[in-house]
């Protein structure tokens, strides 16, 4: 067995039989299919069922809801390919996914295989497409020496599982699994394998359409420990960095400027705009400790010493009230961003596509 496919699933039963079918209709043949019904309660898990009970290839996996960390998890134990995949049920890969990776690796067999992909917007169905410059590496030094350029995340969004094929016995003998994280269990998981590998391929082949849907947008649910997990993402870069010893100052500025963006994401989403339980007053509490935190200072100092800052007003305006912790200012901005962020929606959607 070349492969084996794992994919989470949970309550996502609109999409089930479509990706299955994707899937399916591959060119390539070599291949089993492990879907995890991660505690679906919409039907999701029988559909799985229906599937594997008209296809041999196909594997279910029941498990009480645990998130798409464990459930992938669960996945990679039950595999027996010789390679890993991940594809996300609600998105869409071409006949040739499979037989394209294959030609790939059997050219020089490697530990990953990361290849570009397709990013669609589902309400208006823009489509940007992100290409790598090919690269091998064939040594854990010679990645070291171009990861913050190429794989880090700097140039455009890498933190995904869904672009990248992983040797299986590479996984097993670095005991690398996924965290139990709610949101961004790809990236960490991604960056717990860099220190690993000996061999990358990086293609220049587009092979994966990502599709992004309003709905499923995490910002929408209340997570109760958000923070804690940005926190982690921010903390397992730097930690690899250092371990490394790189010395870039645009991947560090890089780090810093996504860990203060998803605090202003904790805030405006997480506190002020989802169903969490809390009064007026509390929230306003939450908000007075998160802008006291002394990580959240840190990091508006090392961007400041950085000039790293964002330059348009409302980017000014949130990092000058985060820098003088007040509250006040901090919902003025916010009040004032999600102002002009309904404004664009009610023009787009009176706008002609």
């Amino acid at each position: 067995m070349f492969f084996s496919i794992v994919i989470p699933i949970y309550n996502v039963s609109k999409f089930v039989r479509r990706g299955v079918e994707c899937i399916l209709a591959q060119d390539f043949d070599d291949f089993e299919l492990i879907l995890v019904d991660d505690g679906s309660t919409d039907g999701s898990g029988t559909l799985c069922d229906r599937e594997a009970a008209m296809c041999s290839k196909i594997k279910v996996i029941h498990q009480d809801n645990s998130g798409a960390g464990p459930a992938r998890n669960a996945g990679i134990d039950a595999a027996v390919g010789e390679y890993v995949a991940f594809f996300d049920i609600d998105d869409i890969v071409k006949a040739d996914w499979l037989s394209s990776i294959y030609k790939i690796l059997t050219k020089g067999l490697s530990q990953l295989l990361v290849y570009g992909y397709n990013e669609i917007d589902d309400r208006t169905g823009v489509c940007h497409s992100y290409a790598f410059a090919p690269a091998c590496y064939h040594s854990n030094a010679d990645l070291r020496k171009h990861w913050a350029e190429t794989l880090s995340g700097v140039n455009f969004n890498n933190g995904f599982v869904w672009n990248k094929v992983y040797h299986r016995e590479f996984l097993i003998k670095n005991n690398i699994r996924f965290e139990p994280l709610r949101i961004q269990q790809d990236e960490v998981f991604n960056l717990a394998a860099y220190p690993h590998l000996e061999s990358v391929i990086v293609t220049d082949e587009v092979l994966y359409d990502y599709f992004v849907y309003d709905k499923g947008n995490t910002r929408s649910h209340f997570i109760s420990d958000r923070l804690d997990i940005y926190r982690r993402v921010r903390d397992v870069f730097l930690e690899l960095v250092d371990n490394w010893g790189i010395e870039d100052e645009r991947l560090v500025s890089y780090i810093h400027v996504r860990f203060i963006r998803s605090v202003i994401c904790q805030i405006d989403y997480n506190i002020c705009k989802c169903a969490n339980g809390l009064t007026r007053k509390g929230k306003k509490e939450v908000i007075q400790q998160i802008l006291d935190a002394q990580d959240v200072q840190d990091s508006l100092k090392i961007l400041r010493h950085l000039n790293a800052f964002p330059s348009d007003l409302i980017g000014v305006n949130y990092v000058s009230a985060m820098e003088a912790k007040s509250v006040t200012r901090y919902l003025a901005v916010s009040w004032f961003n999600s102002a002009i962020s309904s404004a664009k929606e009610l023009v787009r959607k009176f706008l002609p596509r």
